[in-house]
């Protein structure tokens, strides 16, 4: 169980009775070029969304101080499964940030990159040495320059009061989520909560959990959450979510990695993980206004 899983909230349990979109999206309409003009160039991310401006790679820590996982944006589930080795020869050298909750980002630069075989049937990230021990705690690195840090907080105990609310009101929005009916009137507690504070608004980012402890098939729902309340208001309003349900054994359990202002106009993001029982993959949540936050990019799985 990863550290975020025992978040101090864990213990708060709220018995709220669970209630049981897709967007039509509009296609540009393609312009014609004249004979003259040059083609457009196709971004390499088009195929999964990654934005340009974040950079070209994503950076996990590797299993020793000076080794770290190079998550490629550009690759989805298939195109990850038919690659054999990867063209890092771009990569020493590079300057890279690397961020976690509450902290500064420590700068270092990748020295050595090289591809790994991957165990019979499962998927690796290759992998690099970095030219420093970075220090314990930092969960995402990005090209240097891409973002900048956003602090990401959980609340302490003079903020406990603040915090209670923030929790009945994340339950009261996981509670009329779409659900499956064997989860009905079973009561969500809470796995984390974490706040980011935006000028004129609050977001929280939350992780609603409930079980169903049947012999022999332990259940579970997770619901993550952003929630975002301006100055002067009372509530906070549902800006994204996100529902995995499943065995225990089987759900995809989310764990946030960091908040950072990512790209040219330092967007507020968050990345999160998925964690799979023997892989994870990364999601990528962008804010695009008030109380309104999608899902960007969601990597390929890497795992067995």
């Amino acid at each position: 169980m990863s550290p975020l899983r025992a978040a101090f909230f864990c213990s708060v349990t709220f018995a709220l009775l669970a209630c049981g979109k897709d967007d039509d999206s509009t296609k540009a309409t393609p312009v014609p070029a004249s004979q003259n003009s040059p083609p457009l160039a196709t971004s390499r991310f088009a195929a999964t969304g990654w934005p340009e401006d974040a950079g070209p790679v994503v950076v996990l820590p590797g299993s020793t101080h000076d080794e770290v996982r190079l998550v490629l944006p550009d690759l989805t589930d298939n195109t990850l499964s038919d690659t054999s080795s990867f063209e890092l020869d771009s990569l020493p050298n590079s300057a890279i940030s690397l961020f976690s909750p509450g902290r500064s980002p420590v700068p270092v630069t990748v020295v050595a990159g090289e591809s790994e075989e991957s165990p019979r049937g499962c998927k690796t990230w290759p992998t690099a040495r970095i030219s420093a021990y970075p220090g314990d705690g930092w969960k995402v690195g990005l090209a240097a320059g891409a973002a900048g840090p956003l602090p990401l907080s959980g609340w302490g105990p003079a903020l406990m009061n603040d915090s209670s609310e923030a929790a009945r009101e994340v339950v009261s929005m996981a509670a009329f989520s779409r659900t499956d009916s064997t989860f009905r009137g079973v009561p969500f507690g809470i796995r984390f909560l974490y706040r980011i504070e935006l000028g004129s608004s609050r977001v929280i980012i939350a992780d609603a959990l409930r079980r169903i402890n049947t012999e022999a098939n332990v259940r579970e729902e997770h619901v993550l959450l952003i929630a975002e309340r301006q100055r002067g208001e009372k509530e906070y309003a549902l800006a994204f979510r996100e529902t995995q349900r499943g065995r225990e054994d089987e759900v995809r359990v989310p764990e946030i990695l960091s908040a950072v202002l990512l790209g040219e106009n330092r967007r507020p993001a968050i990345f999160a993980s998925l964690e799979y029982s023997e892989g994870a993959r990364l999601l990528l949540v962008e804010r695009l206004s008030a109380s309104k936050w999608v899902l960007r990019w969601r990597s390929a799985y890497a795992g067995c």
